[in-house]
């Protein structure tokens, strides 16, 4: 089963904390976690303009609760693919909501496939622009899987890629 997942994060230079993460599933069903452990007054200028204002009036999680309905959100759906755009980072905060590199869950994929090194591997064709929600980790998932999509028919297309 393919994810399209996104994160939003502070990065300090020296730690990645996760904020939020959306997940869209290639069934339809998603999911979307607001971190309850992220304090937020040490964000800075740009994450609270751009993603701090966009995460909605929901219950924050833990990131022990989040880990946990991860775990069966992923399991719904046999050996998971996980799919992001330019995610290198968002793979590394979603890794470590299930602790070090030894606590992965047995089976799962050790990377997760970046939808811009498809892109640019087909030639760099440009990709419509996002209408809604840049930066708020939901639309951003539902945007990579469009994304993915829409390369899977630039593919179909164009089949000398």
């Amino acid at each position: 089963m393919r994810y399209w997942f996104d994160t939003e994060f502070h990065d300090d230079g020296h730690t990645v904390e996760l904020i939020s993460i959306g997940i869209v599933a290639e069934d339809g069903r998603e999911y979307y976690a607001v971190s309850a452990e992220y304090d937020s007054n040490h964000a800075t200028d740009w994450l609270k303009q751009n993603v701090i204002q966009q995460l909605g009036d929901v219950q924050m999680k833990s990131r022990r609760l989040i880990r946990q309905e991860l775990d069966t959100f992923f399991r719904q759906g046999g050996t998971p693919e996980f799919w992001a755009d330019c995610g290198e980072y968002d793979w590394i905060v979603l890794r470590q909501l299930f602790g070090t590199l030894t606590d992965w869950p047995e089976g799962w994929p050790y990377l997760a496939m970046d939808i811009e090194q498809w892109r640019l591997q087909l030639g760099a064709p440009a990709f419509p622009l996002q209408d809604r929600g840049l930066h708020n980790a939901l639309d951003d998932a539902r945007n990579a899987q469009a994304r993915w999509q829409w390369l899977l028919a630039y593919v179909k297309a164009n089949p000398a890629c």
